[in-house]
């Protein structure tokens, strides 16, 4: 396992906030909220970094970096988000303008409808702004427009306790199916995966690093300036690179992988390859390969309690890959909206964890999985895979831990 590889830190970058033509003064920027105005410094992006952003767009990028200097972080977080915020962000986020992430975000992102919520995501995010709450697109969508990928779900990040929406959830006749006042969570549709979906910011910007995913996943847009958060400082150099790195520097790796007992993480990487991303050369893909064999039978094998006998990681294939439901009292559940990746994913973990762990994965299917499912390509290829051999074998064994316990 090579996690003793010294981990390369390339140059902090910073972002960008709205174009606006009227500031002449092109070594300053002003960023105006509903509360504040407030002038700062803007130096261009790294050139290598602006190569690649031309080259991705495929024209000359307009980007900036906004507040290089920690004096000035320190007043933009404030602004932005609160004074809270400057201990945990001051060191390491990074601030940008970036005029085509600008674009996509206006023409196409808040034009998407969002059936179960008959609204489109623009509408809903100025309604929320309008109830008092600042507003930022959070994650996979932000990542995702680097790479000319259409997100199929929104996650969104506020300023206050999710729980303060209901009202508005009532008023605007939104379902809000789930609203989670331990996790902070609020489904303001009623599908995952293809709704809006919600946290409070404080679980999502302000924990340590290694309760953090990703580099390129930790992306925030303020929808209010149109600046683009960096939470991490490495994720803008990461994504235009196509690198996968994880937040926490290697010496937390171990805490990274633990730190939620589902272990969630380590296969939450292989989404990353899945769309494309290239590991970085700094060990962190051969900790992630060798923590999921090391854990598989003390963690990922295991149900989660005896009445919810689903293995973790079928609990995860499930709900983070295909957007499910499980019924936690009883153990029943439903593929969701994106089942039609499953195959994918379940593709590169073939690949990258070896048959020997397939099998065993595939070895907690069964023909009931069969009818649950909807796609009919993803019928007729789980169908082939849990008749191989090696499967079945692997699902005798699993029944027969079931039996003994």
């Amino acid at each position: 396992m090579k996690t003793n590889n010294k981990y390369k830190t390339k140059s902090k970058i910073t972002k960008k906030i709205n174009l606006d033509t009227t500031n002449l003064d092109k070594t300053k920027y002003i960023v105006t909220t509903d509360k504040s105005e407030e002038e700062y410094t803007r130096i261009p992006i790294y050139q290598n970094i602006q190569q690649r952003l031309n080259k991705i767009f495929k024209k000359k990028v307009n980007a900036f970096v906004i507040a290089p200097s920690p004096q000035e972080r320190k007043r933009l977080i404030t602004q932005l988000i609160g004074s809270y915020a400057v201990n945990q962000l001051s060191i390491t986020a990074r601030f940008y303008y970036i005029q085509p992430v600008k674009a996509v975000i206006n023409n196409n992102i808040y034009r998407k409808k969002i059936p179960d919520m008959n609204t489109t995501v623009g509408s809903a995010i100025n309604k929320i702004q309008n109830f008092g709450y600042k507003v930022f697109i959070h994650g996979g969508t932000i990542r995702d427009i680097f790479v000319h990928k259409d997100p199929t779900d929104i996650d969104l990040v506020f300023d206050r306790d999710v729980q303060s929406l209901e009202p508005l959830c009532k008023t605007e006749g939104w379902p809000c199916s789930i609203i989670d006042t331990r996790s902070q969570y609020i489904l303001l549709g009623e599908d995952k995966g293809i709704s809006l979906e919600g946290d409070n910011l404080k679980g999502k910007f302000l924990v340590p690093m290694h309760n953090h995913e990703a580099t390129i996943n930790d992306f925030a847009y303020d929808c209010q300036t149109n600046i683009i958060i960096d939470i991490s400082g490495h994720g803008l150099e990461d994504i235009v690179y196509r690198k996968i790195r994880l937040s926490p520097l290697p010496k937390y790796w171990e805490k990274w992988a633990t730190s939620d007992f589902m272990g969630k993480r380590p296969l939450r990487y292989f989404k990353l390859i899945q769309k494309g991303f290239k590991p970085r050369d700094d060990g962190s893909y051969d900790f992630v390969v060798d923590f999921i064999k090391r854990k598989f039978d003390s963690l990922y094998a295991q149900p989660i309690k005896d009445t919810y006998p689903i293995p973790r990681i079928k609990h995860f294939l499930i709900v983070n890959i295909t957007m499910g439901n499980i019924n936690a009292d009883t153990g029943e559940y439903t593929f969701g909206a994106n089942e039609n990746k499953l195959l994918g994913y379940l593709r590169v973990l073939k690949k990258h964890l070896g048959s020997e762990y397939f099998y065993r994965i595939m070895g907690y299917f069964n023909d009931k999985d069969l009818k649950l499912f909807h796609d009919e390509k993803v019928i007729t290829t789980i169908s082939k895979i849990i008749k191989n051999r090696n499967v079945v074998n692997a699902r005798k064994e699993y029944e027969a831990t079931i039996i003994t316990t």
